[in-house]
């Protein structure tokens, strides 16, 4: 009984042990199964919130080059600057700003000092905006020949910052209220020249654009050639825009909380820096004298500078206005009042040589330099005389002479209606030989269907032979600019840009060896305005940027119209260099520029023949 009753009790110990190994089991899949689910669900949401992140990220790069690519294209095509909003409200006129400069500027040496402050920046609010108050009024980006701004009276200062940098201001005035609406400065740094355009509301400083080059050539101010931006509203800076390569960064005042104490530093700095300069520039333009300098060199026939030579300015009425003279190297310079209708004379006289005299030298309203022509005075006593062969040819085709012409040749340079020395009519060739001393001349030769052509006639003891050039008969509203020099194997090539860089002719005649000479028809001149430049492309191409080839090439530019010669340039003397620019033409007076770049960019146009 006993025995049973013991293999009952094992077996339900058996049982039970079975069933708890059974639940345990249960248990333990269930908690092993919680672990894993538990786990999975983990990292599945993990993974979510990666996915997601990763999302947003890919949203923000898409979103900031969506930007970029957007401001981008505002450099690019014409978002400069942006168009008012049509329910934006009317901009409230300010008073003009106007301001003391008079101890900014040193009257003798024209020295501008920039670090005073003369105007500050105003309160600065987040939600100011920019209006396109001046810009859009101005500028035509689309079509610049029409941009009224070339319609404006326009005139030219000259300063210097630091003493030794030169600053060129270039004004330009609405003729109706007689305020400047624009004023472009050009810093001469070195290499390049930095140029800034700043635009004005009744004095108000409203945007400005900013840019360099190595040699001054016209822009479109709505392309990325403009390096900087910036937009300005009631003395304070809205917004900005650099550009640099291929990409355009913006700054606005609405996300200042969003930079960096360093951007922020640099955005205030901007702001004031250019709020004072574009206040002192306003006011001091109209402390600075407008004048023409006109500077050239003076030797004897047998190529010596001459010292001490008097140089005598007068009027067309005989009345003296300046005088100077020469110094050991037989340089001088001197400044011509501005006057569009006066003609000056300049006399260079010293004892013992033959005075020689420069005629019809003008001075209009927004010239810069003119660059008097290398005068070579032969001695009273001793002064040879040669045998000097003249020979014309056609301006459009450089190879062929122009035969039976009439020449007059008077006394002095650019002398166009004394009494002639010499009267001939040129053989078969286009040529004559006539016996004169030595010294300046000018030759007019005239024949039916070629305008009246001139051109300076210099007699020396290495000079008796000299080329001039006729030009064909030239229409209404067309103008023809020629270029002649010297020197072989010289390449020099000729070019006229137009408002904004829209239009760049070359001369279709690419002269190099005996022909030398090139020629630009410019039509459909409009209110457009151009300019004229001169490039040594065999040393651009040579490498050699600081020759004095085209400085010693003789090189001369003139410019026809249909009312015939309206202005010669001769290369200035003694400067180093591979671009000259000679003259612009603006509101349609031609004005003498005679600037000179000795640097140029990598796979500039001036190494093509583009």
């Amino acid at each position: 009984m006993s025995t049973e009753t013991e293999k009952k009790r094992k077996k339900d110990q058996f049982s039970v042990t079975v069933v708890g190994i059974v639940i345990y089991s249960v248990l333990l899949i269930g908690i092993v199964a919680g672990t894993y689910l538990g786990i999975k669900t983990f990292y599945r949401n993990h993974q979510k919130k990666v996915d997601e992140a990763v999302a947003q990220a890919e949203e923000e790069i898409e979103a900031r080059a969506q930007a970029e690519a957007a401001a981008i294209t505002e450099v690019e095509e014409a978002a400069e600057p942006e168009p008012e909003p049509e329910a934006a409200e009317e901009e409230e006129v300010l008073p003009e700003k106007l301001v003391d400069v008079t101890g900014i500027v040193n009257a003798e040496t024209r020295e501008i000092d920039y670090s005073q402050t003369v105007a500050e920046p105003g309160k600065r609010d987040a939600k100011n905006v920019w209006k396109d108050s001046v810009f859009s009024k101005l500028e035509n980006v689309q079509n610049p020949a029409e941009a009224p701004i070339n319609t404006y009276d326009f005139s030219r200062r000259f300063a210097f910052v630091n003493t030794d940098k030169k600053l060129e201001f270039m004004i330009y005035t609405n003729p109706e209220t007689e305020k400047a609406e624009k004023i472009t400065t050009k810093e001469y740094c070195g290499e390049d020249v930095e140029v800034i355009n700043y635009y004005y509301n009744n004095g108000n400083i409203n945007y400005v654009s900013q840019y360099r080059q190595a040699v001054d050539i016209p822009v479109n101010p709505s392309t990325r050639s403009v390096q900087a931006r910036y937009y300005f509203s009631k003395d304070t800076l809205v917004k900005y825009i650099y550009c640099e390569e291929e990409h355009a960064t913006e700054y606005n005042v609405s996300d200042m909380d969003k930079y960096s104490e360093g951007t922020i530093a640099q955005y205030d700095f901007l702001e004031s820096d250019i709020i004072n300069r574009a206040y002192i520039n306003y006011n001091v333009v109209k402390l600075l004298p407008e004048a023409e300098k006109a500077e050239g060199y003076i030797m004897d026939e047998f190529n010596s500078a001459l010292n001490e030579v008097d140089i005598i300015i007068t009027d067309q009425n005989g009345n003296e206005v300046t005088r100077t003279h020469s110094n050991e190297d037989g340089y001088y310079s001197l400044e011509l009042p501005i006057d569009d209708a006066a003609e000056y004379t300049l006399c260079a006289q010293k004892s013992s040589l033959d005075s020689v005299e420069i005629h019809n030298i003008r001075a209009p309203k927004g010239c810069s330099v003119y660059a008097v022509e290398p005068i070579y005075m032969a001695y009273t006593e001793t002064g040879a005389i040669y045998n000097v062969q003249i020979l014309v040819r056609e301006a459009a085709n450089a190879t062929s002479g122009l035969p039976d012409a009439t020449i007059r040749i008077r006394n002095g340079i650019n002398n166009r209606d004394g009494e002639a020395i010499a009267t001939g009519v040129l053989d078969a060739t286009g040529a004559i030989t006539a016996p004169l001393k030595a010294g300046c001349y000018t030759a007019e030769v005239q024949k039916g269907g070629y305008e009246t052509c001139y051109f300076t006639i210099i007699v020396k003891a290495d000079h008796q032979a000299v080329l001039g050039y006729a030009v064909a008969d030239v229409g209404e509203n067309e103008v023809v600019t020629t270029l002649s020099w010297d020197s072989t194997p010289l390449d020099l090539d000729l070019r006229m840009f137009s408002s904004g860089g829209a239009r760049v002719n070359r001369s279709g005649l690419d002269s190099v060896g005996s022909t030398m000479a090139e020629m630009i028809r410019t039509t459909q001149l409009g209110s457009d305005t151009f300019e004229c430049y001169v490039s040594d492309y065999s040393n651009c191409t040579g490498g050699d940027l600081y020759s004095y080839s085209m400085a010693g090439s003789n090189a001369y530019v003139s410019v026809y119209s249909a009312d015939g010669l309206q202005a010669q340039f001769h290369v200035p003397l003694a400067h180093m260099g591979i671009v000259w620019k000679p003259f612009e033409i603006r509101n349609a007076r031609i004005l003498p520029l005679n600037d000179y770049y000795y640097h140029t960019d990598e796979g500039s146009i001036w190494m093509s023949k583009q």
